[in-house]
């Protein structure tokens, strides 16, 4: 027994993480980081893109005439995904979800002990009184894994 949990210690990895910010502008305070596992990722994927095209189709014309206003709406459909797939892990009872959801501070963030494997991480928080979703895609194999957020809407 005490074999296996030594093996899956030393499969697991650490990700340290921070968030980089528009240019010009602060580091966020705080927020919501979410590790989502490659099954998770997929399904907030789907939900995204599902709520940008609904969005795309019914704002079209606004998005042409604003471009700015598409970017916060692919930020509102981000954060609506997110917290579908959130539902979803909470029901479903597959994983711990509460081991892949972390409050960041300084926009600085950590998840320890995580299994190899595909992941996203979805980072929510507002800048100057603006919403933003960063995203990253990474594999995680062993050891520590630095990673620093760059892709964000708006």
């Amino acid at each position: 027994m005490l074999s296996v949990l030594l093996a899956l210690v030393v499969q697991s990895s650490t990700i340290s993480g921070s968030l980089l910010s528009p240019p010009g502008s602060s580091t966020p305070q705080s927020g919501q980081v979410v590790l989502l596992p490659s099954e998770y990722a997929n399904m907030f994927n789907a939900e995204a893109q599902r709520r940008i095209d609904r969005y795309w189709d019914t704002y079209k014309p606004e998005f042409a005439e604003h471009k700015e206003t598409f970017s916060r709406a692919f930020a509102a459909a981000y954060s609506e995904a997110i917290d579908i797939v959130l539902s979803r892990m909470r029901s479903d009872g597959k994983t711990n979800s509460g081991s892949l959801i972390r409050t960041f501070t300084s926009g600085q963030f950590e998840f320890r002990g995580v299994p190899a494997g595909n992941y996203k991480i979805v980072a929510m928080g507002s800048v100057q009184a603006v919403n933003y979703v960063w995203t990253e895609s990474l594999q995680v194999t062993s050891g520590t894994i630095f990673l620093q957020m760059k892709n964000r809407v708006p």
